[in-house]
This record gives C-alpha cells, structure tokens and sequence, in this order.
C-alpha cells in the first residue's frame, strides 16, 4: 500500500497531515481518532430530509478532489462536507483514491462487534445515534459511542506494519436500530486501494 507505512507519515508529501490531529491514527498505539470538533449537526434541514429517506447506499470511488462531486442525488451541502473530508483524510493517509459511501440506514446494518477488512476508515453520522468502538481489539472493553457530528478514524485489520502489540485494529459497530424507528445518515470513506 501507498501511503501509510509503519513509521507514520511517508507518502504524506505536502506536510498538510504533519500537524493535523487526525494523523494520531498513523501512531502504533493508536486504533481510533474521534475529532473533538463537530463538522456537521443533526439539526441540518439536508441532514434530516436525506435520513428520512434511508434505507438507502450511494458509492463511488475517484480522486479526493474529485470524489464527492460523484455522489449522485445528494445535497450540496454534503458534497461540499465529503470534499472537504476526503482531502484531508488523503493528506494524512496518503491515498491517491479514495471509495465513499453515503448510506441511510434503517436496520441493524454492522450490529456486530468487528474490525473492517481495510487500513483506516473514516466513519462520520450525521443523524441517530453515533457508532460504538472498544478503543481498540479487546471485544471486552467497555463500548464508547461517537458523538453525532464528529469524524472517527478507526485503525482496520489491513493496516501496514500490524502485529501483536502494534497498530491493533478497532472493533465496533452500528448500534441496534430494529424495532425502534431510529435512523441513521452515515458518510463513510477509505482508500480505494483497501478492501471493503
């Protein structure tokens, strides 16, 4: 993989990811980053309309400058979010390509505990509840959730230079939704190089 490696930031050219709070990802000890600054609220008139229309899934794959402007039937106001995400989770990655789903879920869609089959993704809810993480690969830690709003960068399974004791992956998963009603906006991304 281009990009990441285990040291931390090659392929990081520019220098943009050097003081960016997101490239704690990068570290061998760390298996999610959850930004303390929100990027987007539930409040959104988009936000809300877009989640009452789950269940749905767009995906799309391309350059980080050019990918969210794939993103067919979305509001510009999402597209201008996912720009500005998708460049500067490729500045700390490193990807050349990025895949990015946007996805309006209605069911229990990940209610498994799991680590994504993937280097790092970006995962980001924008309305319901936030997706829960074990901080790491212990299935027996006390789950946290990720406030709606914020971005998390969670360490997967593919990561360059993994093994016992370095960069463990991060479980989690969607919170339960079947019965209840509740629904959820989610907009996720990672290389297009990694598995989904």
């Amino acid at each position: 993989m281009q990009g990441l490696s285990d040291g931390g930031m090659a392929g990081v050219g520019d220098g943009v990811a050097a003081g960016d709070p997101w490239a704690a990802i990068l570290a061998p000890e760390i298996s999610v980053v959850v930004d303390p600054v929100p990027v987007a609220g539930p409040g959104a008139r988009w936000v809300r309309a877009l989640a009452a229309e789950a269940p749905f899934a767009e995906r799309v794959s391309g350059a980080p400058g050019e990918v969210a402007a794939l993103l067919p039937g979305v509001p510009a106001a999402l597209r201008r979010l996912a720009d500005r995400l998708a460049r500067r989770f490729a500045a700390v990655t490193g990807a050349g390509a990025l895949e990015l789903r946007v996805e309006g879920v209605a069911d229990d869609a990940c209610r498994k505990l799991h680590a994504d089959w993937t280097d790092v993704r970006l995962l980001l809810t924008l309305a319901g509840l936030g997706t829960e993480h074990a901080g790491g690969d212990d299935p027996g830690a006390p789950l946290r959730r990720v406030p709606t709003g914020h971005v998390a960068l969670l360490k997967g399974r593919l990561f360059p230079g993994a093994g016992p004791g370095r960069h463990p992956p991060c479980l989690h998963r969607s919170p339960p939704l079947a019965g209840t009603g509740a629904r959820r906006l989610l907009l996720v991304m990672n290389r297009a190089e990694a598995a989904w």
